[in-house]
């Protein structure tokens, strides 16, 4: 039986009506050190500059880098749904591994 590791990177949304802040923390036991910048969507292209932090970042594995910016997609995705009303803690419920911020 393999475990999965524990995730050292985790994606930090500030939610509002008008946008979204996005970045990336670093895990440490219980607390968080951010990494990244914060990017708004959809002021600017928060999901290609997020990848060029990341990128930068060598340490990160490659496949919790994907990861994080699948989750950013599937944010950005949910919270366009905005017309539907999708709420915060609609976005919570959904993404329980996403530290969302209002």
């Amino acid at each position: 039986m393999t475990t999965t590791p524990a995730k050292k990177y985790s994606l930090k949304v500030y939610w509002s009506e008008e946008s979204l802040l996005l970045g990336v923390d670093r895990l440490y036991n219980t607390s968080r050190s951010p990494i990244t910048d914060y990017f708004n969507w959809p002021k600017e292209n928060a999901w290609e500059s997020l990848k060029v932090q990341l990128e930068k970042k060598e340490w990160i594995d490659q496949q919790e880098r994907y990861g994080l910016l699948q989750q950013a997609t599937d944010v950005i995705n949910f919270w366009q749904l905005k017309k539907e009303n999708p709420s915060v803690e609609g976005a919570r419920e959904k993404f329980p591994e996403i530290l969302f911020v209002t």
